[in-house]
C-alpha cells in the first residue's frame, strides 16, 4: 500500500528589486511627462486630441503597481501617482507581468517591441494609446543619454541639441523634484 506525501506549498519569490525598480520609474516617468507636456511642443501636439478628463492608467499585472495620468483644463497631463481608481481610466495599458515592465523600463527593449511581443495590452483607443507611446518614446528621449535611448526608441524624435539638454536639465532638476 502507497502511502500518499504531503508536500509543502513553495511560494514564488516577490522580486522586490523589480517591483521597487519599477515603481520607482513610474514615478519619473509620471513626473517627466507631467513636466513635458508643458515644455515639449510634440508632446502638446499629441495630446491635443485627448479631452478634458482623459485618463490614462498604466499597471504591471498582477502585482499592482501602476501610474495615473490625466489631462487638466489648461490642456497638460498632470500625473496622479497611483491614487485614482482604475474604472475612471479612459486608456490602460497593461504590462503583463513585472519581468516585462523591467524590460522595458530599463531599456532592455523598445515599447514597440514589447507590443510585438505582447508583453504589453491596451484596453481604450488604439489611436490614443499609439500617441501616447509616441509621448513616451519623446520623455525617454529626454531622460536617457542618446546611447540609451536609440535602443528604446524606434526613431529618435527630432529635437535640437540645445533644446535636448535644457530639457533635459529641466526635467532632472525641477520637473522630477517639484513635479510642475
Amino acid at each position: 500500500m502507497r502511502k500518499n506525501k504531503i508536500y509543502k506549498e513553495i511560494k514564488p519569490g516577490r522580486k522586490l528589486f523589480k517591483v521597487v525598480t519599477v515603481k520607482v520609474i513610474l514615478f519619473f516617468l509620471g513626473r517627466g511627462f507631467q513636466f513635458l507636456s508643458k515644455f515639449d511642443k510634440n508632446i502638446k501636439n499629441d495630446i491635443h486630441g485627448f479631452s478634458e478628463g482623459f485618463t490614462v492608467m498604466f499597471k504591471v499585472l498582477p502585482i499592482g503597481s501602476k501610474m495615473f495620468l490625466k489631462k487638466n483644463k489648461k490642456g497638460y497631463l498632470k500625473y496622479k501617482g497611483s491614487s485614482l481608481n482604475e474604472k475612471e481610466s479612459d486608456l490602460s495599458i497593461f504590462f503583463k507581468n513585472i519581468e516585462c515592465a523591467f524590460l522595458m523600463f530599463t531599456a532592455q527593449i523598445s515599447s514597440h517591441q514589447a507590443f510585438a511581443e505582447h508583453r504589453i495590452s491596451i484596453k481604450g483607443d488604439i489611436t490614443k494609446a499609439m500617441l501616447l507611446m509616441r509621448c513616451l518614446n519623446i520623455v525617454e528621449t529626454y531622460l536617457f543619454p542618446k546611447i540609451i535611448a536609440k535602443h528604446v526608441t524606434k526613431r529618435l524624435p527630432r529635437i535640437s541639441g540645445t533644446k535636448k539638454q535644457i530639457g533635459r536639465f529641466l526635467v532632472y532638476f525641477w520637473g522630477i523634484p517639484f513635479g510642475t
